[in-house]
């Protein structure tokens, strides 16, 4: 076998279909998951490589997604090929897909019913949502239509999604295009939105992550995991600020009494750059910050309260809107129909951008 991974290793890397497809042959079911020197198994080096139809030859030979690398690299990090060709993001989009969809066909096998394989299974709509795309998710709501919604700790994916983008995610590009997703997903499956917490949900020994039993994934977001990260922030900066103190006063006493700082220079080129890097982060979560609450909630709370103005647009609907008659006989008067589209329009956006300016009003709404 390992010349044969050898030679499956180096037409792989050089695109050569015709002998990877003469080496799988060769494979056995005992010998398909070997681990290169590298600690790569055949099937993350196609994941990494993005060889879609070499990784469904494998699969085929018996290559087991679940196969966790003895030891790490800078390629694989201990990850398991299905999870590491979701954090590859949407370039392996394809990947995924022939993954998911050998996993929905092959879930009663012993391969992928084992105690670890079906662990990780229940992680595929939490990941799919924070790491894929929306035809994605959609396709594993599809493929797995009796997946429990709430992962160890509670979270249903839109929960979990929020909670790790708006509480680590710095780059600027990957939480815009990830929120991009979920507001394009939360559109399709609007119910995700009113989900609430239930720490009932939350598993055997497992830490509970959210302080407020019944809170929606948006409230979690704006009075949890946006607060933690603001006062993360503050911490931070008060710390440089007190580094900053300690570091002018032992250059004004070197100064003072005349002592070159030959010996510091080193250090306090270490010093600088660190401290730039903690300026750098500080700037970062200020901006992701801003990002979320000016941004973003307003138009996830748009998608929240939809309901609420297709209802008031109904008003002007010439047999929808109007005056009616109630059970009792009583006739009750439609005062939304005094108002024109265009005001209730301006209701409802100011309504909305409400969120952003004094979010404790909602507060109970949320949570």
């Amino acid at each position: 076998m390992p010349a044969n991974d050898t030679a499956l290793l180096i037409a792989m890397e050089v695109g050569d279909i015709e002998d990877c497809r003469i080496c799988v042959k060769a494979m056995t079911s005992q010998n398909v998951n070997y681990q290169s020197k590298t600690r790569n198994s055949a099937l993350h080096s196609a994941v990494e490589l993005n060889l879609v139809e070499i990784a469904g030859m494998l699969l085929k030979a018996g290559a087991d997604m679940m196969t966790k690398p003895s030891l790490s690299n800078n390629v694989n990090q201990h990850e398991i090929p299905l999870w590491m060709a979701f954090k590859m993001g949407e370039s392996r989009v394809e990947m995924q897909l022939l993954f998911l969809e050998t996993i929905a066909a092959q879930q009663q096998e012993e391969m992928y019913a084992n105690a670890m394989a079906v662990k990780e299974i229940a992680k595929i709509l939490h990941m799919t949502m924070l790491c894929s795309t929306p035809f994605v998710f959609s396709k594993a709501m599809e493929l797995f239509p009796n997946m429990k919604q709430t992962d160890m700790h509670g979270l249903t994916p839109l929960m979990y999604t929020l909670r790790q983008v708006s509480l680590y995610e710095q780059n600027s590009k990957k939480y815009t295009k990830r929120m991009q997703n979920v507001l394009e997903i939360v559109e399709a499956y609007p119910f995700m939105m009113w989900e609430r917490y239930c720490c009932s949900n939350v598993g055997k020994g497992q830490k509970t992550v959210c302080k407020k039993e019944g809170s929606t994934a948006l409230g979690m977001m704006l009075f949890e995991t946006l607060v933690s990260r603001g006062v993360a922030n503050e911490m931070m900066m008060r710390e440089l600020l007190r580094i900053e103190k300690v570091h002018d006063s032992v250059r004004q006493v070197l100064a003072e009494n005349s002592i070159p700082p030959v010996g510091n220079v080193s250090h306090m080129f270490v010093y600088n750059e660190r401290e730039a890097l903690k300026t750098k982060t500080i700037d970062r979560n200020a901006a992701a910050i801003t990002f979320f609450t000016k941004t973003l909630i307003p138009s996830y709370f748009s998608l929240m309260a939809k309901p609420l103005h297709v209802s008031m647009q109904m008003a002007f609907h010439p047999r929808l809107g109007g005056d009616f008659v109630d059970n009792f006989g009583i006739r009750r008067i439609c005062r939304l129909k005094t108002l024109n589209p265009d005001l209730v329009k301006q209701i409802f956006e100011t309504f909305v951008l409400s969120i952003r300016d004094d979010a404790s009003k909602f507060r109970n709404l949320l949570l």
